[in-house]
């Protein structure tokens, strides 16, 4: 919400699924704001990384940092795409977890 398109109405969409490309469950969570810039793509998880944003005053760089971390330690592995002005999407892969 907070890099939402001023003139628009903002949209949130969660997905769950399986993909059977990688065999795993996922939740997928999206929205139509503003998108990162392809030069800043590769560096949204990097600690302290605010990237091109106007608001710099409101950006601390540690919330996707944050989330990779935890998703490490989780063993979850999380994916991103985005397109400038067309929004963004994070995707978690939850490993499938066998019964013995």
């Amino acid at each position: 919400m907070k890099y939402s398109k001023k003139d628009e109405k903002s949209r949130i969409w969660i997905k769950i699924g399986f993909g059977k490309e990688k065999n795993k469950y996922y939740l997928s969570i999206s929205d139509n704001g503003v998108g990162v810039y392809t030069s800043d793509f590769p560096f949204i998880f990097d600690k302290g990384f605010t990237g091109d944003n106007s608001d710099r005053t409101q950006s601390t760089g540690i919330g996707l940092y944050l989330v990779k971390k935890l998703c490490e330690e989780l063993n979850i592995e999380i994916s991103a795409r985005s397109k400038r002005t067309e929004g963004f999407e994070i995707k978690f892969w939850l490993p499938v977890i066998e019964k013995k």
